[in-house]
């Protein structure tokens, strides 16, 4: 029996992949890989095993549950192939990827192999959707996107998994259409896990929406007057569709930030495009015209938008998340 985890990296279509995995257990198990549930994504088990490893003992019988879970799971499926899918593996400390590699083979009874799949994209167009994904969600500002553009080594987060896993159990592969089977991140997936011609529903459209540059205006601006930590749990994924929802010009950044990104991602670039035989490039992206949202506006609408969420009943806040 094997098991393979999905480790991103973020920003290459992490969060459809899960969704249609889970929406295809059925179709998977069918052709021998078991998909564990019962949610879209494995996140919880990064976070559990950080935890522990921090020395939070108290969080050992959360892990025992989700082992016995798993476990039951695995023997009722009686699938040859395992597949754990979470981004949040990536970076991961070694100490935590050692506690989950053997946790792992004393969870799930004849586990003879563990095989890691990354795929990466260009630097410039990570920095891109990586920086826009943290300014909608309230985490970051717009200087910070700009002074520090690249967010990962990814020198660092490989040689962790290369240790823990062995470097030949370790896959990359390019996440760009000309470089996907078929174009198709799902398609290219399945191929990988030696699946290639299995069909499954097509993914669900909408997820992690684009940002214009005019919502990142406003998206800076509200981290100004309601910083993350001061929204409800409940708000913020209100107060992202809002951002996400204003029209404009795609959020690119300037050219002095792309240098940057160049500059701060060209050790990670030599290094997986040696590690794994890719030849991965930068790929500049031209800079809209100057957007004419003035900062007021900008502020105007953060401010109308707080008083909205803020304020608005449960029904209005469904509905303006469908």
């Amino acid at each position: 029996m094997k098991l393979t985890l999905h480790i991103g990296t973020p920003k290459t279509a992490t969060t459809t992949l899960q969704h249609t995995f889970a929406a295809s257990r059925g179709v998977l198990l069918e052709n021998g890989l078991f998909y564990p549930g019962p949610l879209t994504a494995h996140h919880e088990w990064r976070d559990v095993l950080d935890l522990i490893v921090a020395g939070k003992a108290k969080y050992q019988s959360k892990l025992q549950g989700m082992q016995d879970r798993l476990s039951a799971e695995v023997a009722a499926a009686g699938a040859p192939h395992i597949l754990m899918s979470s981004e949040s593996f990536v970076d991961a400390d070694r100490a935590v990827l050692e506690r989950l590699r053997d946790v792992l083979y004393r969870t799930i009874p004849g586990l003879s192999e563990i095989r890691v799949i990354c795929y990466l994209r260009e630097p410039i167009g990570f920095a891109t959707s990586n920086g826009q994904q943290l300014l909608k969600a309230g985490h970051v500002r717009l200087h910070d996107i700009y002074r520090q553009p690249w967010t990962i080594s990814l020198r660092a987060c490989f040689e962790n998994h290369f240790a823990v896993f062995g470097q030949g159990n370790v896959t990359a592969r390019h996440f760009h259409p000309d470089h996907l089977t078929d174009g198709d991140i799902i398609a290219d997936f399945l191929a990988t896990l030696g699946l290639a011609g299995v069909s499954l529903p097509a993914a669900l459209p909408g997820l992690n929406t684009s940002t214009s540059m005019e919502g990142a205006l406003v998206a800076d601006a509200l981290s100004e007057i309601r910083p993350r930590a001061k929204r409800a749990r409940k708000h913020r994924r209100i107060y992202k569709r809002f951002i996400e929802q204003i029209p404009g010009q795609p959020f690119v950044l300037p050219v002095e930030v792309q240098e940057r990104v160049i500059e701060q991602s060209r050790d990670d670039l030599d290094a997986v495009n040696t590690w794994f035989g890719l030849d991965i490039r930068p790929g500049r992206i031209r800079p809209a015209p100057t957007q004419n949202l003035h900062p007021q506006t900008a502020m105007w609408m953060a401010r109308m938008i707080e008083r909205i969420v803020e304020t608005c009943d449960t029904a209005t806040q469904k509905s303006i998340l469908l």
